[in-house]
């Protein structure tokens, strides 16, 4: 079966690739540069496995152009060796932050991409620096 769905993945990780800790995010960043509020509707799935079901699923397909996974680390390392892995959208936060919990290792595959959606300066909110990158399978 064609799936046309591209699977997109978005984090926030530490100079340390962390991601979380105690089951929360480590960070508290309010503003969102990348305009993704326009994603209305939200589906929780815990594995690969019930998201590439509603991926193989023809009127999904009709209805959704893209899926976004948010979270967590085993569904972010299962979502990056998907065959419909499209881009990962990180905001690299420019600090060794005290986390549990960590982003898997990116795919040597990957390469790095601007939008012009997505400001490439170096972005501060809270004392905390951070910057957009997305990379492409």
């Amino acid at each position: 079966m064609g799936i046309k769905i591209k699977l997109n993945l978005i984090v926030a990780a530490s100079e340390n690739m962390g991601i979380g800790k105690n089951g929360d995010l480590p960070w508290r960043l309010s503003r969102s540069d990348l305009k993704l509020d326009q994603y209305q509707d939200t589906f929780s799935f815990k594995t690969m496995k019930q998201v590439v079901e509603k991926l193989e699923n023809k009127e999904f397909q009709r209805l959704f152009e893209g899926v976004w996974v948010i979270g967590g680390a085993s569904l972010y390392e299962d979502a990056m060796s998907s065959p419909y892995f499209s881009r990962l959208y990180l905001t690299k936060i420019h600090k060794q932050v005290d986390c549990d919990t960590f982003l898997p290792a990116l795919p040597e595959n990957l390469k790095k991409v601007s939008d012009p959606e997505v400001p490439e300066e170096i972005q501060e909110e809270n004392g905390i620096q951070y910057s957009y990158h997305i990379y492409e399978k």
